[in-house]
């Protein structure tokens, strides 16, 4: 009895034995296997993870950048309008960026308002095919789920600029998100600021601004004026082809676009207050980004996705007058004038305030005419007479 318990444990010692040698040759020829196939993956992989781990980087890049830009224009809008705003397509924020164009930013997140109040807002950006999470609010306070990667040095330049153009006209600077990338300062001879990089991929490098200078002679300044008198009162041109056009103005009347537009030809009253209002909280986020107000319609293109050099080429039954700047340009003036249908004749004018006017073109007429008149008389010391109907005048002269 004892020998056949001690011959079955025997048996089972072997079989276990048996059974390990075949483990271990399985495991080392699955390692085998690995050792052998992991060239060919570990290859493919590193490419893949490479372009893939760029591409996040970029999005993620473009996402900072926009979020920073959206929390300076929700500034804005509240300087305009008392509010911030729950509809981030009314800050208007330009399509595009530094690092990209909101267009490829949509392909990767979708950036909301969760929440407005009187002195505060949050914005939330999640990722639309990954997990990316970031928030924002008014004060550029920052949270994201994963490493904030470093800004482009495209946008710091831009960041620079904008800066410095504050400094130098002495507006108040709103710090970003990368505040902390440059150094504001003046010059030894304190008459330029200058920004000093303190952080890669700007570090020691360094940006100048000089300070404006005024006109030379008060003769030009005058001529300025008097010329930009003289060219709105020379009137509207004939809505017809061929016809002139006031210097620095465009008469689109007679221009058809080549393909099908984009926008409205035919404006109504509705429209043209839309366009004014539009300008109007461009002018003051081109101040604010550039330290001065834009004097030409194209140049509000840079800092909004009003798109006003394409709106100018399209419309037929408005003329678009030049921007009007004060002499210290701290004001200015937007003029649109209806050339055809029930708007012929009428003149909208809105100013930095806000308030917009319609005026029939012959009262506008009279009333540069006057201004003009004003103008030689106080600065050349000029008299202009009236003109008097030859029956009125006294009879002179001996009987």
């Amino acid at each position: 009895m004892g020998s056949t318990v001690f011959s079955a444990r025997q048996r089972i010692r072997r079989l276990q034995s048996v059974a390990g040698v075949f483990h271990l040759l399985s495991l080392a020829g699955f390692v085998l296997c690995i050792l052998w196939a992991l060239p060919f993956v570990a290859s493919k992989s590193d490419l893949e993870v490479t372009q893939e781990w760029r591409e996040r980087q970029d999005a993620r890049q473009m996402l900072l950048e926009a979020l920073d830009r959206l929390v300076r224009y929700q500034h804005y809008f509240h300087d305009i309008n008392g509010r911030y705003t729950r509809d981030l397509s009314r800050l208007s924020l330009p399509s595009r960026l530094a690092s990209g164009d909101l267009e490829q930013l949509r392909r990767f997140y979708e950036v909301s308002v969760i929440e407005t109040q009187p002195k505060r807002f949050l914005l939330l950006a999640s990722g639309v095919m990954n997990t990316d999470r970031v928030t924002i609010d008014e004060s550029h306070h920052l949270n994201a789920n994963f490493v904030v990667p470093p800004p482009s040095r495209a946008y710091l330049l831009e960041e620079a600029d904008r800066l410095l153009g504050q400094r130098a006209q002495g507006l108040d600077t709103q710090e970003g998100v990368f505040s902390q990338y440059w150094q504001i300062s003046k010059s030894g001879d304190e008459q330029a600021w200058v920004a000093l990089g303190m952080r890669q991929p700007v570090m020691g490098e360094r940006r100048e601004l000089g300070g404006d200078r005024a006109l030379a002679s008060i003769f030009q300044e005058v001529s300025e004026r008097v010329k930009s008198k003289m060219a709105k009162q020379s009137g509207p041109a004939p809505a017809s082809a061929g016809a002139p056009t006031l210097v620095g103005e465009k008469d689109f009347s007679a221009e058809a676009p080549t393909g099908e537009s984009l926008f409205k030809e035919v404006l109504v009253p509705s429209d043209v207050q839309a366009w004014l209002e539009s300008a109007r909280l461009a002018q003051h986020v081109h101040r604010r980004e550039h330290g001065h107000y834009a004097k030409r319609w194209e140049q509000l293109d840079s800092v909004s996705d009003y798109h006003f050099a394409e709106r100018m080429k399209a419309v037929k039954n408005i003329r678009v007058h030049p921007i009007e700047l004060s002499n210290d340009e701290k004001e200015f003036h937007f003029t649109l004038e209806g050339t055809s249908g029930n708007l012929m004749g009428e003149q909208f004018v809105m100013d930095r305030t806000g308030s917009m006017r319609q005026v029939r073109y012959t009262d506008a007429l009279i009333h540069q005419l006057q201004e003009g008149t004003n103008l030689l008389e106080n600065t050349f010391h000029f008299q202009i007479n009236p003109i008097v109907d030859e029956a009125a005048r006294p009879a002179t002269g001996k009987h």
